[in-house]
């Protein structure tokens, strides 16, 4: 009886921790939404705590905040909200601090709390003890059909240094209003679930493949320069058990920041849902395909414009995996099937799950 009856309480649990996990989503959602009716505009995927001057250049090193501390207001962390702030502007400008500062285990900086939203309880390496992470985190922002670069490039430098116009959320301090998600907004992800790493091991789910072939990185953002991806490179990368290849050099670093608005929170709809992860450089990715991932079984959670959350199956069809596939700069149909299509703003397509 008890070989019989504990498989079904099993999944009667993760059930419930699904939901869960989708229930967290959906308030990410409504913050964001709440905060866009605040400020007529989503927040930059990464951005100045205090928002962006277009003529100040000296704050540049303060750029990585996530949007995730942007809506902490929203989704009931105020509190938390204040005490950063008042932590990078402790009255000395020269000792402004972002959420990367402070590396050390067991320090006392807001930026390191763990905070229960954000956490799925299907993923036991969000709650593992751990010393020398920065706040975990299982949800990430849509960079959209594209491999985004953490760049220091701004809007006003010009169209030919901000040439990702695919995504609700860019990783180059750029604040996306409603009306950027023309393919609608019930067709448009804006978050999904993302693993968060162990800090050991080459586990597919939270690691990342550093310096590789599969995303390309030319140095620079020009929109002279279209540059393509090599999704079976990525894929490449694993074994038959869902591990990264020995041969790899793999950071298991994701999902450890929640307050880092770089590739910590940030994902792109190229390889389906718990596929390999890629960078072109460094843990820190300078030029990535990070992509979406659970511990359900089967697919991950995703909230879309209209706070609607989903559950999309890793059988999504991304299109084809066997060929180098160019990155689409502006408007038109993605390149990477359903899964991009449903990433991408503005590609006019009418797909939808």
């Amino acid at each position: 009886m008890i070989a019989l009856l504990l498989p079904a309480v099993q999944a009667a649990r993760e059930a419930a921790r699904r939901s869960q996990c989708a229930n967290q989503l959906k308030q990410i959602g409504l913050a964001l939404h709440n905060y866009h009716d605040v400020h007529l505009a989503f927040p930059s995927a990464q951005s100045f705590l205090t928002g962006w001057n277009a003529g100040n250049t000296t704050t540049k090193t303060t750029r990585y905040y996530s949007a995730l501390v942007m809506l902490t207001p929203f989704y009931e962390q105020q509190a938390l909200y204040d005490q950063i702030l008042l932590e990078r502007e402790d009255g000395d400008p020269a000792k402004k601090q972002w959420a990367g500062d402070d590396p050390s285990p067991g320090n006392n900086k807001p930026w390191n709390v763990d905070i229960p939203m954000l956490l799925c309880p299907s993923d036991l390496n969000a709650f593992r003890i751990r010393g020398n992470d920065r706040g975990r985190n299982n949800y990430a922002v849509c960079v959209g059909d594209w491999a985004d670069r953490n760049v220091n490039n701004f809007p006003s430098t010009g169209p030919t240094n901000a040439p990702n116009t695919r995504g609700a959320f860019v990783l180059a301090n750029q604040w996306n209003t409603m009306a950027v998600l023309a393919d609608g907004t019930s067709n448009t992800i804006v978050f999904a679930e993302r693993g968060v790493g162990i800090g050991v091991g080459r586990t597919m789910v939270g690691g990342a493949v550093q310096n590789t072939a599969a995303v390309p990185n030319d140095g620079n953002d020009s929109r002279t320069t279209v540059e393509k991806v090599r999704p079976f490179e990525c894929i490449g990368t694993i074994d038959s058990k869902k591990m990264y290849t020995g041969s790899t050099s793999v950071s298991t670093q994701l999902g450890l920041r929640w307050a880092d608005g770089r590739l910590q929170t940030a994902f792109s709809t190229i390889l389906p849902p718990n596929s390999p992860s890629c960078t072109s450089g460094d843990e820190w990715g300078t030029r990535a395909m990070i992509s979406a991932s659970s511990y359900h079984s089967g697919g991950v959670n995703v909230l879309f414009g209209d706070d609607s959350v989903r559950f999309v199956p890793n059988t999504v069809d991304a299109g084809s995996i066997t060929t180098t596939t160019p990155l689409n700069i502006d408007g038109g149909v993605s390149n990477f099937g359903v899964w991009g299509a449903l990433g991408s703003v503005n590609g006019g397509e009418s797909k939808s799950l």
